[in-house]
């Protein structure tokens, strides 16, 4: 079995959070992530916030922030597996990015 070192495995757990972060509920660069979750039958708000699922597997699948992670958790492990750690790293960066403000916030709250 091979080891995996701490840096990929922090590159995919960041990498997982920001992916989930865009297909869950951001409207994304020309609203990319929007058009993506309306092909599933998702129904948004004029600023491109989902509030309407329809009850499907892919509908509840995009409702649930949990569940959606696990699926992009599957792809990132396998681009991880691939040696394609480099293409999770914008999303990874992105993603600590997000962290850090959230972090920030709640200290100054």
């Amino acid at each position: 079995m091979q080891d995996i070192d701490i840096v990929y495995l922090i590159v995919g757990i960041l990498a997982t959070y920001r992916l989930t972060s865009l297909l869950h509920r951001e409207a994304g660069p020309f609203n990319m992530f929007v058009w993506i979750r309306e092909r599933f039958g998702i129904v948004h708000d004029v600023l491109g916030f989902p509030h309407g699922y329809p009850d499907t597997m892919f509908g509840k699948l995009f409702e649930c922030f949990w569940c959606l992670s696990v699926w992009c958790g599957t792809g990132v492990a396998i681009v991880l597996l691939l040696g394609g750690w480099w293409i999770l790293l914008p999303f990874a960066l992105s993603g600590g990015a997000i962290l850090c403000v959230e972090a920030a916030e709640k200290q100054s709250t």
